[in-house]
């Protein structure tokens, strides 16, 4: 789905090939350990605050999805 749209979909800007990127990145990342392994193996445990374990390819999927929010709201650029 991504790759297609990336392909023969409309010209994307900057920040939504990052963003997009990142999310498949992500998921690639997920999917290949979820192979690997049988489950995805997070790592990263914050202790000091209340929060889920997670691991570097849950990142890059939220940071592709607030890429993709700023660039929804972004106004085009005049030229």
């Amino acid at each position: 789905g991504l790759i297609g749209l990336a392909i023969v979909g409309p010209k994307m800007t900057r920040l939504e090939q990052i963003g997009f990127g990142c999310i498949l990145g992500g998921a690639l990342g997920n999917g290949l350990d979820r192979f690997a392994n049988g489950a995805v193996v997070d790592f990263f445990d914050l202790r000091f605050i209340n929060f889920p374990i997670f691991n570097i390819a849950d990142v890059a999927i939220n940071i592709g999805i607030i890429c993709l929010i700023v660039a929804a709201f972004r106004q085009p650029a005049q030229g």
